[in-house]
């Protein structure tokens, strides 16, 4: 299974770049990231630019401490290259407010 998610882990690991720590180690297509501010707003934010950045885990599990920062990702084989250059760019923008 590892070696089927290596496209995916290079992915991942590409929103490092931008300050983003990638807390799933092992993943196929969906992989959990820690960014420095708070998910939701920034989700939200995202969605108005038409950029679907993924769902915040405080949605999944309201109440839940620490988990306010995490956010869930998918990047299966239908996400381009394009795609995740274009979240890393307005993510980048979006968590430097």
């Amino acid at each position: 299974m590892r070696y089927l998610g290596l496209g995916d882990s290079d992915r991942a690991h590409m929103l490092k770049t931008i300050g983003v720590d990638v807390l799933t180690e092992t993943f196929l297509n969906e992989f959990v990231v820690c960014l420095p501010v708070a998910a939701a707003p920034v989700v939200e934010r995202l969605a108005r630019q038409d950029v679907f950045a993924g769902i915040p885990l405080a949605r999944l599990s309201p109440g839940m401490p620490g988990v306010e920062n995490l956010l869930l990702v998918a990047a299966t084989e239908m996400v381009r290259d394009a795609d995740i250059d274009r979240l890393c760019d307005t993510l980048s923008t979006e968590i430097a407010r």
